[in-house]
């Protein structure tokens, strides 16, 4: 088992003790996320240094980094929340990380087309609309008034968020491949997802649908979010622009 396979399973205890006493004892799980995002971000800034790019090329890095940012935007957000609260983010980083232990997680120099600015700010977006479009889902189960209005506040936050990332996206690809839609499967997933978060949004400002009650249908947006952020690597070869790295969950090498 290499290095990075032991840091990702020593975050996972870590946050699996974190997700088991956010009822019992709070501040204990928010110490021991802390701890967990900490190390993470500790190690990402090593994986930087190595590589001499920051963490947006690979599924590997994309899951440490979309787990960074889901902890630390989660313990701010949360930070004044009942007990219990803490558990859904934990679990979703839980749920990331097993996804990372299935990638190839050596270090793979960027290609051509990858080094950018523009490619870093559209990882940078795609991390925060991960982050509160996840906590919103979990915050929508929750009847409580308090938290179905920071589900909204939330709600907006990542759908501006996944705007801008597409928005960039369409902008980078205009630079490079000289058009900015293609009907690139990502690209139709992500769309089908901001579409559907746009609806959900907007039958609860102009028709005053609680989150609650529409707790169902933001799982399936997030669905299709997760599906074009995580099933990447299954297309075949030049079905999408979007596929950098080939043999992504193939075993990995000494």
């Amino acid at each position: 088992m290499t290095a990075d396979r032991f840091l990702v399973c020593g975050l996972a205890l870590l946050l699996a003790a974190a997700w088991l006493l956010d009822r019992p004892s709070p501040r204990a799980a928010r110490i021991l996320t802390a701890l967990a995002a900490a190390a993470l971000a500790a190690a990402l800034i090593v994986r930087w240094t190595l590589s001499g790019h920051p963490p947006v090329f690979g599924t590997y890095e994309m899951d440490l980094a979309e787990t960074l940012v889901l902890l630390v935007v989660g313990l701010w957000i949360l930070r004044r929340a009942r007990p219990g609260a803490l558990r859904w983010p934990v679990g979703v980083a839980l749920l990331t990380l097993a996804h990372a232990l299935l990638m190839d997680s050596r270090i793979t120099p960027l290609t051509i087309s990858e080094v950018s600015l523009w490619i870093d700010l559209h990882a940078a977006l795609a991390w925060l609309a991960w982050a509160f479009l996840f906590l919103a889902l979990g915050l929508a189960f929750r009847q409580d008034e308090a938290d179905q209005a920071l589900a909204l506040r939330l709600l907006g936050y990542g759908f501006f968020a996944q705007t801008a990332m597409g928005m960039v996206g369409a902008y980078y690809g205009t630079l490079i491949w000289a058009t900015g839609w293609s009907w690139d499967p990502v690209q139709t997933l992500g769309l089908m997802s901001w579409l559907l978060i746009g609806m959900a949004v907007h039958f609860r400002l102009f028709f005053g649908v609680s989150l609650y009650r529409q707790r169902w249908f933001l799982a399936v947006c997030l669905l299709a979010f997760v599906l074009a952020a995580k099933l990447i690597m299954f297309l075949p070869q030049g079905q999408s622009f979007h596929v950098f790295e080939l043999g992504a969950m193939l075993p990995e090498g000494p």
